[in-house]
């Protein structure tokens, strides 16, 4: 009887690793078609898988609008939505360097989050996170990096040419770092004068769609209401004005959609299947 149920035991852990080898190379997209506000698509066995992956974030303000949707989300739904967001120890902590001189592999659940590089200064934010990626990062199942709507604000930026600086970047970490899952970004969008942004996630956007990268795709979710309507002003996607009070900060409303989002990705990441789109859930339970 012990035998079969061990024999049982492996074939279940045997078959669990092909599915999720198979689901963890699939393409996953988070935008303004995987937010579900009835929080009623996603599977809880599935958000329960999601929240024990070590995420390594690296962001500036909107990325931490994000990470306080996500304890709002918690706090309103604990058993669905329960969290761990902790920051990145010091360096020189005593935690930082006992597992960086030990070289402990343990992994942590929930996301490890810090402030990357400086607001302004784009290929700095890249370098910074790649150092960091050397160090606390490199144990990590799911790594990210996004760039900041400041960080178009000099009209003389190229977008071409930061695209091309993010994608060398991320791709050498995919390349250095193989057991790590790397989510894209585009960046957050203002409430104008955006034409710079929206030429830069473009170029994110087609580059992950032929590459199979996963992608968050903040903009997107900025740019469609609550109906999911794309905002558009002078030809050019465009921050939703409910969704921000400053033309850039998330809304609480904001904050919890780009929250929403998060959790579908993540629950892709951690295996699930999908369907790819709330829609396209409800059409098939129809």
């Amino acid at each position: 009887m012990n035998g079969r149920k061990v024999g049982r035991t492996a074939l279940s852990a045997f078959c669990g690793a092909l599915f999720s080898a198979h689901a963890w190379a699939a393409p996953a997209i988070a935008d303004h078609t995987t937010i579900d506000p009835g929080d009623e698509v996603i599977p809880q066995q599935w958000l329960d898988r999601a929240r024990t992956l070590d995420v390594y974030f690296g962001h500036q303000s909107v990325g931490a609008n994000m990470l306080e949707g996500l304890k709002l989300l918690a706090r309103q739904k604990p058993q669905r939505y329960r969290l761990v967001v902790r920051p990145e120890p010091s360096r020189f902590s005593l935690s930082a360097l006992y597992r960086r001189f030990s070289g402990d592999p343990h992994k942590q659940s929930g996301i490890e989050q810090f402030f990357v590089g400086r607001n302004g200064e784009p290929e700095g934010k890249i370098a910074d996170f790649s150092r960091r990626m050397a160090g606390e990062g490199r144990t990590a199942d799911v790594a990210m990096m996004k760039l900041c709507f400041v960080d178009f604000q000099d009209p003389k930026t190229d977008p071409a040419r930061l695209f091309a600086d993010y994608r060398t970047g991320m791709e050498r970490l995919e390349k250095s770092h193989p057991k790590v899952r790397f989510v894209w970004w585009t960046v957050p969008l203002m409430s104008g004068g955006n034409h710079l942004r929206n030429a830069y996630n473009r170029l994110i956007r087609t580059y992950a769609a032929t590459h199979d990268k996963p992608l968050y795709d903040i903009a997107d979710i900025e740019s469609h209401d609550l109906q999911g309507r794309q905002v558009m002003h002078d030809g050019e996607p465009v921050m939703y004005a409910g969704y921000t009070q400053d033309g850039g900060h998330l809304t609480t409303e904001g904050k919890l959609r780009a929250a929403r989002a998060w959790w579908w990705l993540a629950a892709r990441l951690a295996g699930w299947p999908g369907p790819e789109t709330v829609g396209s859930a409800r059409q098939g339970s129809q």
